[in-house]
């Protein structure tokens, strides 16, 4: 897809797995296509595609909220709003 090094996780899998872990149907949450750690520790969310994003922003919305959500619980995290 890209010409780029970075390791990264496909992170589709990972929501398929957590949700069947979980009992639950995969197509019940929405994620992100690859989630990668960078140099400064921070998780970077990615995701592909093609055309006008506008027009899918409340699905990017959509997978980076359920990303978010499914990355914390694994990782034993909470959420905090200030």
């Amino acid at each position: 897809m890209t010409d780029s090094q970075l390791l990264v996780t496909n992170f589709d899998d990972v929501k398929t797995d957590y949700m069947n872990i979980l009992g639950l149907s995969e197509e019940k949450a929405h994620s992100v296509d690859a989630i990668a750690r960078g140099k400064d520790n921070l998780f970077y969310m990615i995701e592909f595609k093609n055309g006008n994003c506008k027009t899918e922003a409340a699905k990017i919305n959509l997978k980076i909220r359920d990303s978010l959500l499914i990355l914390c619980d694994m990782r034993s995290k909470t959420l905090k709003v200030s």
